[in-house]
């Protein structure tokens, strides 16, 4: 019995409480169970609809903390080497946040990894899939922030398991991205998605794009029910117009909860995806093997790139230099405190 609760943002605390309570969560959130939080950090720093906030890993956290569980909150590198999870980390105020909840973080580039064979629909792919998530989680919350995303239409619940991938270069998977989507949710077993809907990105995605206000909390039992919820309901979009959400239908996931509480009052809003020639020409790349390898991994490839980054420049390299920065600063000023008002 699947359970989908659409809450507002005001009391987020409230919400997240509420909601875990509703969908019963509290009864296999007890004493000593190991509990994995994957947040989206897809950019350096937090940037409403586009990261998933630090209000919402607070009032995640701060429920979890009584229940006596080991949480564990981790991300892997971005995508193409664009910075270390270590970096959003830090632009995220993460380390902070942890500390206060007594939560630990966890780079799953960095941390012990093995390759699994994954089944799916008659085929049968070898990943490599962070130790931590196979071997020592009872709980796993994905915390999606949902968005339109130029490559794949949609970007929610089931897709931020792709960043649980540690491999950078991971984009060399993108052809097989609806198979092995789902086949690395089929391995994982996300027991809640906690949705950030405060803000979600419209137009485009899954970095740029128009942050529109939402104020909503959405939280699931069923990733697929999750985001097939939040189409329909928060986005007013047709979740069959995402081709990889369909294919969970086939495996058996619930495509309507059997349950939607809706309590949000939020402000209405439809939801568009309006990809430009360069996300056009990118996706056509991404359903080809050869042309993903051309374009993203070879010489020519990489020379394109920056030469395309000269003529445009790379804003999440500025961005991931200035939290480098800001980080070298905070550590700076702790190591030598009678420094700080000369600054």
């Amino acid at each position: 019995m699947s359970k989908v609760r659409i809450d507002n943002a005001d009391d987020i605390h409230g919400a997240v409480g509420d909601a875990l309570d509703s969908l019963g969560a509290f009864e296999y959130l007890g004493k000593g169970r190991r509990v994995f939080l994957k947040p989206n950090l897809t950019y350096p720093t937090h940037r409403p609809g586009v990261t998933t906030s630090p209000r919402l890993l607070r009032a995640v956290l701060s429920n979890l903390a009584d229940s006596g569980s080991r949480v564990f909150v981790g991300e892997s590198d971005g995508g193409y080497g664009a910075w270390s999870a270590d970096t959003a980390f830090d632009g995220h105020g993460l380390r902070a946040i942890c500390s206060t909840f007594g939560a630990t973080l966890v780079n799953l580039s960095q941390s012990a990894s093995r390759k699994v064979g994954l089944a799916i629909l008659g085929e049968t792919y070898r990943l490599a899939l962070p130790e931590i998530l196979l071997d020592e989680t009872d709980v796993f919350i994905t915390l999606p922030v949902p968005k339109m995303h130029s490559m794949v239409t949609y970007s929610g619940a089931v897709k931020n398991q792709w960043g649980c991938i540690p491999d950078p270069m991971r984009i060399k998977l993108h052809p097989h991205f609806a198979r092995l989507i789902w086949a690395v949710n089929e391995r994982l077993a996300p027991r809640l998605a906690i949705g950030d809907c405060e803000y979600m990105l419209d137009r485009n995605g899954p970095m740029s794009g128009d942050p529109v206000y939402m104020n909503r909390i959405v939280v699931a039992d069923d990733i697929l029910a999750f985001d097939v919820a939040v189409l329909e309901r928060t986005m007013r979009l047709n979740p069959a117009t995402v081709a990889y959400l369909g294919l969970g239908r086939q495996l058996g996931h619930s495509w309507h909860a059997d349950t939607v509480e809706d309590r949000s009052t939020g402000p209405p809003h439809q939801f568009e995806l309006h990809r430009t020639l360069r996300n056009r020409l990118a996706a056509a790349a991404f359903q080809r093997q050869w042309a993903v390898n051309l374009v993203w991994d070879s010489r020519p490839g990489r020379l394109a790139h920056r030469v395309l980054y000269a003529f445009t420049g790379n804003p999440v390299a500025r961005e991931r230099e200035r939290v480098l920065t800001m980080t070298q600063i905070a550590d700076s000023e702790r190591e030598h405190p009678e420094d700080c008002g000369q600054r």
